[in-house]
């Protein structure tokens, strides 16, 4: 069976998503009076590193193969594993209902307002977002990944707006479904950042960069 693009990344090879943060695309040109011009020189993409405990020489090939697939040509999905489920619900979403149905752990996105708020819906009552949070959704043929910045607490009709950052990219379209857990971008590995065990026989850690692709 032929590999297809973006991977995953399979639970067996345990890497740990961390240090998720936003590498803005900023300039800043100082003038003479001593006032400071910034600009915004196009959209804001997320920086990762990945690690693994140590690894068994199995583990390290097993590990090897999925990356010689990928090098830094190709993508794949990730998500921060410190963080796969919104704060309040650190155990998932057991015992939550929309509608009278068991809440899949996906909301619909209702609107997004001033490039910084989401309209979301569709969620269960009292359902809470908090400061921290991720979300993600596809818009075109990209994959947004947010961190909400200004939580809040879903209405008595599932609906809730928060805040986000990065800005909000143009291309979003109503009721496309936001990704609760397991939120995630689609993600190159930084070429020279793949680093692995020299001797197959020793248990190394692997350890990897890398950034957001937009398509």
């Amino acid at each position: 069976m032929a590999i297809s693009f973006p991977r995953v990344i399979p639970d067996a090879l345990k890497l740990v998503g961390l240090d998720f943060n936003i590498e803005p695309m900023d300039a800043q040109t100082p003038l003479r009076s001593g006032k400071v011009i910034s600009k915004d020189l196009g959209p804001a993409l997320w920086r990762a590193s990945f690690t693994t405990p140590p690894r068994t020489e199995d583990q390290w090939r097993e590990l090897q193969a999925w990356y010689m697939t990928l090098r830094s040509l190709e993508s794949f999905y990730a998500y921060h594993n410190l963080r796969q489920y919104p704060k309040a619900y650190p155990d998932g979403f057991d015992g939550l209902e929309v509608g009278g149905n068991p809440f899949d752990g996906f909301a619909s996105l209702e609107g997004a307002t001033g490039g910084v708020v989401l309209s979301l819906g569709s969620l269960p009552e009292t359902f809470a977002f908090a400061v921290g949070d991720f979300l993600s959704f596809s818009y075109g043929t990209s994959q947004a990944l947010h961190m909400i910045v200004a939580g809040g607490v879903a209405d008595a009709s599932g609906e809730v707006d928060v805040e986000v950052r990065p800005h909000i990219q143009p291309g979003w379209t109503a009721d496309t479904p936001v990704r609760l857990h397991r939120a995630y971008a689609e993600m190159k590995i930084v070429p020279g950042s793949f680093s692995g065990p020299t001797d197959v026989k020793s248990l190394t850690s692997v350890s990897f960069e890398a950034i957001q692709t937009l398509d």
